[in-house]
């Protein structure tokens, strides 16, 4: 859900409209900001429904940084993301 959308009726929405859920992961690009207040946001929303929140270590730049050239864990890229210096990088 992008930050733009993020508020708690549309969290309990989601959730309400996917009932296997179990766990929700939260990230921006760096994960110091505003991914752990989304996250706290989610877990007070949540509260009693046995749904697990986590943050992304490092955020998503981290995570392009470690798994971003595994086809496995990437469908596909898009173009702002290019592989300079051996290192993920945001354009």
């Amino acid at each position: 859900m992008p930050s733009r959308a993020f508020n708690i009726a549309n969290i309990q929405k989601y959730i309400n409209e996917n009932p296997q859920l179990t766990t929700i992961i939260v990230h921006c690009m760096m994960s110091q900001v505003r991914g752990p207040k989304f996250a706290r946001i989610i877990s007070e929303a949540v509260l009693g429904d046995n749904i697990e929140t986590y943050i992304l270590e490092g955020g998503f730049t981290q995570w392009m940084q470690l798994y971003g050239a595994d086809k496995t864990r990437v469908d596909e890229l898009t173009k702002e993301w290019r592989y300079m210096d051996r290192e993920w990088v945001y354009q």
